[in-house]
């Protein structure tokens, strides 16, 4: 483990060493995987425009998230069972990530989940049919300290994730979502044929129904704040906000849900715009293992970045393994986000490179200018895109 040094690296150690058919579930999307490949080669065209001539001498890699401080603009999204990877499940992840969503089919309480984090924690929520299931799990993390709510939008049904059906894969006896009763979660350990064990269980227990209405109840349920994920257009952010949201994850569920949908980092600027027009904030989840993606997301004007299941650093090496992964990335991220104190003022923006009349250009005459992801869109005044701003 002490030959790993980058976060891809952990990755492929995680695969080598899991079953395969774990390895297939973590990492596999929906469909062809059109959406899975598509979020890293977007990622890929997203490059830094650094700028000069700026004081580094003091980078600031801290930020607040709803009100609490963060070391780093980083932390783990939701992703369900993490003792499929390792004995201690949540519980080891929570002790190193700088901040953790738990999901709602975590394989830890989350009570014992809360005694370990040592950094902030929210709860994320899928919508059962059954209100009161979504009722108890509000108040037990309001009990247990945690920070906020996260409903998960884009996830009527589990997406046809080819990989699982092949395997039949279903949830290995011993390994329970910890925080649902049983008779919700029992059908999630039985294979069937030509689906997978957790599609046909999202079939028996989500609410396709869900609504605006609905979001507005489970606002008016709790004084913690709710957060939207899976939303990719700005009318989706607007209509959400409009309904009690108080942010919204910019995410195509790591390319496991609708394949085809557009890459996050494409939607993200859309988002950005709608969600700080109204004064609220913007996080983006996506599952791209690199250092500098901290700095691009930031870059692209998302608050802050979920890392998402590739991350394999966060799996099977335990708590050393992902406290090494942790803190070994943050001088790399200082390196490359030398950013003044003002944690609003970046000393890059982001463009689409190399230059495309199809996508991240506009053409005038002979001279082409790559798209900024600023959600200004590049307009004049600008303080990161005006040639005498001071920040970029």
């Amino acid at each position: 483990m002490d030959a790993l040094l980058t976060v891809a690296e952990y990755e492929v150690a995680a695969r080598d060493r899991l079953p395969a058919g774990i390895w297939d579930y973590i990492s596999g999307g929906s469909g062809q995987e059109r959406t899975l490949a598509a979020n890293r080669e977007a990622f890929g065209r997203l490059a830094l425009r650094p700028r000069v001539l700026v004081d580094v001498s003091r980078p600031d890699l801290s930020t607040t998230l709803l009100g609490a401080p963060l070391r780093v603009p980083i932390g783990v999204a939701p992703v369900a069972y993490h003792q499929l990877a390792h004995p201690d499940g949540e519980v080891a992840t929570a002790r190193a990530a700088p901040f953790l969503v738990v999901s709602v089919f975590a394989s830890r309480t989350l009570e014992e989940i809360a005694a370990a984090a040592d950094g902030p924690l929210w709860l994320q929520l899928y919508w059962f049919r059954r209100r009161e299931v979504v009722t108890r799990l509000v108040r037990r993390a309001e009990a247990a300290g945690y920070r906020a709510l996260v409903l998960t939008l884009d996830t009527p049904r589990v997406g046809r994730r080819l990989r699982d059906v092949r395997r039949g894969f279903a949830i290995p006896a011993g390994i329970v979502a910890a925080n649902v009763e049983t008779a919700v979660m029992a059908r999630t350990h039985v294979a069937v044929d030509g689906e997978s064990a957790l599609a046909r269980h999202s079939r028996e227990q989500f609410d396709p129904s869900l609504g605006p209405a609905d979001l507005a109840w489970l606002c008016g349920q709790t004084e913690l704040p709710v957060l939207v994920k899976g939303v990719l257009t700005a009318e989706d952010a607007e209509l959400a906000l409009a309904h009690g949201a108080a942010g919204v994850v910019v995410s195509n569920h790591g390319g496991r849900q609708l394949d085809g949908a557009v890459a996050s980092v494409d939607a993200l600027a859309e988002v950005a715009a709608a969600v700080g027009g109204r004064g609220r904030s913007c996080w983006t989840a996506a599952s791209v293992p690199a250092r500098t993606c901290c700095a691009r997301w930031r870059s692209a004007r998302a608050r802050c970045w979920l890392a998402g299941p590739r991350c394999g650093a966060w799996r099977w090496t335990g708590s050393r393994g992902r406290a090494r992964c942790s803190t070994s990335s943050r001088p790399s991220w200082r390196r490359r986000w030398c950013s003044p104190a003002a944690p609003d003022s970046p000393m890059w923006t982001c463009v689409y490179w190399p230059l495309s009349t199809s996508r991240g250009s506009s053409c005038s005459g002979s001279r082409c200018a790559p798209r900024c992801c600023c959600p200004c869109t590049g307009s004049t005044g600008c303080s990161c895109c005006s040639p005498s701003g001071s920040g970029t």
